[in-house]
């Protein structure tokens, strides 16, 4: 798993959606606006990428999707899926790059 860390407005989602042009691996992102921003900025770059996917609807279909995906603002994706599953908020996380292993 490779991790994009930065800050607000430097690059994330613009290399995530190059990514997913390059290896066809669809978004899985928070909500349906953030799937219009995405689709809109895929657009912009001149990129082709698979359709994102919401939380939401891969939620109600979790057979619906087997395989590799990417993760845009992944907080937001582990802040709804634990509050849905276990009702509680997510104060802080820690994460291990096993890239750099």
């Amino acid at each position: 798993m490779n991790f994009i860390i930065k800050g607000r407005q430097q690059g994330k989602t613009y290399k995530l959606i190059i990514a997913s042009e390059v290896t066809g691996y669809p978004i899985l992102v928070s909500d349906s606006r953030r799937k219009v921003f995405l689709e809109d900025m895929a657009k912009e770059m001149g990129c082709y990428i698979p359709e994102p996917m919401t939380y939401e609807r891969h939620r109600r279909y979790p057979d619906g999707f087997h395989g590799e995906i990417l993760i845009d603002d992944a907080e937001k994706i582990i802040e709804k899926s634990l509050e849905n599953t276990l009702g509680c908020k997510v104060v802080a996380v820690t994460i291990t790059d096993r890239s750099s292993n």
